[in-house]
């Protein structure tokens, strides 16, 4: 099993044995399907804490070549970014700077909303 992992996200191989670093047990819900060569395991995610949690996410990003990251857009997705694009070539001051939309979601944020 480890093997089918190719050596990419330690935390993972972990996971799908069912233990984390921790010796936790980990939830793992009924049978492992087998599409493509891909092995697709449902777990209670709930039973990692946020760290572990975290570290699966940045493990698994991490394991995205960046040329993996080039994946084709659906003819709405290209529409949908040719009509904003427009929108933006007839309107070039309606949205707001980054700043502004960071600063109103820090207060959010502060706010518990």
């Amino acid at each position: 099993m480890l093997q089918a992992l190719g050596g990419v996200l330690p935390l993972m191989a972990h996971l799908l044995y069912g233990v984390i670093g921790t010796g936790k047990e980990l939830a793992v819900a009924t049978a492992v399907e087998e599409t493509g060569g891909m092995h697709s395991t449902e777990f209670d995610f709930t039973k990692l804490s946020i760290a572990e949690r975290i570290q699966l996410a940045e493990d698994l990003w991490e394991s995205i070549p960046p040329e993996g990251a080039d994946l084709p857009l659906t003819e709405a997705q290209k529409a949908e970014l040719d009509r904003r694009f427009e929108e933006l070539e007839h309107e070039p001051d309606a949205g707001e700077s980054w700043e502004v939309v960071r600063a109103r979601l820090y207060d959010r944020l502060k706010r518990g909303e």
